[in-house]
């Protein structure tokens, strides 16, 4: 007899009455019917009786007695179901699969009441369903683990340029409050000096009085013996050499003022410091830069390259685009900066709101949040106003150099080599602003150089 058979007539004779399982912790009643311990208890639970749940016989004796040796035979029996996959209410082997139960039954299960109306296909049905799925799923975590060995090296080369950037601003931070400190403690070494030679004076004034009073007293004592009327006016000329000394020690006490050169460093430096760092630093953002921009490694230049990297874009980041924002925008004050654009045939340059559209293509327009000017072709300059303008230049701009006036609503563009204005945008601006640049994704003659970023600050920290 098959394994399966064999198995399918043992659960016959040891199924119990109650549950229809395979006996559990078995149990004999007065008639001689077996049942599961639990289930015989929940059976009896509130009764008045404990009638037999077969043949209705009342059992009067005590507890039932438990069947060791069915339990054994139920255990060994529940282990071979197990080992042979059948289905552990018909003992059959489980060739069908419930999508709805998500689980596999047998041939009689599929009909039961439990399954009616559920989607069941065959067991072979399923597992190429899973082998195609999961084959799927390892395609799909293959790519998955290449982008993000991607994105592992973008983060590296990220940290390691923000970290070269963040040295050299701290190194600068070093020098200017190495210079700050040095030059506070020369103004408490002056003022030390002088109020030390003030107390000396005082001292020697106070010297003399000691040698004034000890004369008078002395004085006195010699006209003690020639009479009172000679005392008293010794004593009154004493008294006036008294009081001319008291002048000298009650001045107000000499100190340093302690708190002066604490708070010009602990306050006046900070916003002198900020002053000489740069408020106006502009750096580049690379989770902004088109996949196909490379950024210098000091994130103050940009060039385009044609292969783009194999990584999904940041939400951030532009998509269709090669355009790239600075790393902080502004929303008071007026700031300036430079671009280094050489001999470049295409590029864009000026400031983008928080808000504007990265995503797609991009119309360069203030009502779509940008404000900028272009150059095409080596010679085509437009200003991209509504409506844009044509821009005439006198000489070709070598550096640009920007200028936001945030209040005032102005956006100014300078001609650097000559100072000469080249368009001045006027608006009013209501949101974060953010310097705006494109080499654009014209890889022709005279756009090989990159496009570099200055502030005034900015040279001094590469000087």
């Amino acid at each position: 007899m098959a394994a399966g058979a064999c198995v399918s007539s043992l659960v016959a004779e040891l199924q119990c009455s109650i549950c229809k399982d395979i006996f559990t912790e078995p149990v004999t009643v007065d008639c001689g019917h077996i049942f599961c311990q639990e289930c015989l208890t929940q059976k009896w639970e509130g009764q008045k009786s404990r009638a037999c749940a077969v043949c209705g016989e009342t059992s009067n004796s005590g507890a039932p007695r438990s069947n060791y040796t069915l339990a054994r035979v139920s255990a060994l029996l529940r282990r071979e179901r197990a080992s042979t996959k059948l289905c552990h209410k018909h003992s059959q082997e489980l060739d069908f699969f419930c999508k709805e139960e998500d689980e596999a039954i047998c041939f009689i299960c599929q009909f039961s009441r439990q399954h009616e109306n559920h989607c069941v296909i065959p067991i072979e049905s399923v597992l190429v369903e899973f082998k195609n799925e999961m084959t799927e799923k390892m395609e799909e975590c293959e790519t998955a683990k290449a982008k993000y060995e991607c994105s592992l090296e973008h983060i590296e080369e990220q940290a390691a340029a923000t970290g070269a950037q963040l040295q050299r601003v701290v190194e600068a931070t070093q020098r200017f409050l190495s210079s700050e400190e040095q030059r506070v403690l020369e103004c408490l070494r002056r003022e030390e000096e002088a109020q030390q030679e003030e107390i000396k004076k005082e001292i020697r004034s106070v010297k003399e009085g000691l040698a004034i009073l000890t004369e008078s007293l002395k004085e006195v004592e010699q006209e003690q013996e020639t009479g009172r009327g000679l005392i008293l006016k010794s004593l009154q000329d004493a008294w006036k050499r008294v009081d001319a000394t008291k002048t000298a020690t009650n001045k107000a006490p000499y100190e340093m003022e302690v708190e002066k050169y604490l708070k010009s460093l602990s306050g006046d430096v900070w916003e002198k410091m900020l002053s000489a760092i740069d408020t106006d630093l502009v750096l580049l953002d690379p989770n902004t830069a088109h996949h196909s921009l490379v950024l210098g490694d000091d994130l103050s230049s940009l060039f385009f390259h044609e292969v783009k990297w194999d990584q999904d874009s940041s939400p951030k980041s532009y998509d269709s685009c090669c355009c790239v924002l600075g790393a902080w925008g502004f929303t008071l004050g007026t700031h300036t900066w430079e671009v280094e654009v050489g001999d470049r045939s295409d590029w864009d340059i000026g400031v983008a709101q928080e808000s504007a559209n990265r995503k797609g293509k991009v119309v360069l327009s203030p009502e779509n949040g940008y404000w900028a000017i272009w150059l095409r072709n080596g010679k085509n300059y437009q200003a991209l106003d509504s409506p844009p303008v044509d821009l005439t230049l006198e000489s070709k701009p070598k550096r640009i150099r920007v200028l936001l006036e945030y209040e005032g609503g102005k956006l100014s563009f300078f001609n650097d080599q000559d100072s000469s204005l080249i368009y001045t945008f006027t608006d009013t601006f209501t949101e974060r602003l953010y310097p705006y640049f494109t080499p654009t994704g014209n890889v022709g003659v005279g756009n090989a150089q990159p496009m570099v970023i200055r502030t005034s600050n900015q040279k001094q920290l590469h000087d």
